[in-house]
């Protein structure tokens, strides 16, 4: 979060993290998980409105460690929900608005929690925003 201050300021958007106390250590690839994050916070910096909040949250979630990324953007149709992890896929963007990406980032964000035995999940509402989400296995 801290590496998108200077963009999400420009835009007048806020990034706040709310990270869970006694958090368990569980063993993964600092980078690739960083860059996973990185992925859904440009994401989220670039499908949101000026003026709105994203939010971070990192929390344990029965045998997983979780981090969602929640944004108040344009949200995703339930169709394209899963489609969205596809290399290259793009969802089409109503009101002629072109969004500047080349579909790889969400595939990489799946294929990075999966390399850890973990899942890359969304929950997206029309006009509401979305959360991604990302479960690592608690110990192992």
């Amino acid at each position: 979060a801290g590496q998108f201050k200077s963009l999400v300021e420009e835009r007048a958007q806020t990034i706040s993290v709310e990270a869970q106390e006694a958090l368990p250590e569980i063993l993964v690839d600092a980078d690739a998980i960083a860059l996973a994050v990185f992925n859904l916070l440009d994401n989220a910096v670039k499908y949101s409105e000026r003026d709105t909040p994203i939010r971070v949250r990192v929390q344990r979630r029965d045998n997983f460690l979780s981090i969602e990324v929640e944004d108040h953007g344009a949200g995703i149709p339930k169709t394209e929900q899963e489609k969205i992890f596809e290399k290259f896929y793009r969802v089409d963007e109503s009101g002629g608005k072109k969004v500047p990406g080349s579909g790889i980032g969400l595939t990489l964000v799946r294929e990075i929690a999966q390399a850890h035995k973990g899942q890359a999940n969304v929950r997206s509402e029309l006009g509401a925003g979305s959360t991604f989400q990302i479960l690592l296995p608690i110990g192992g």
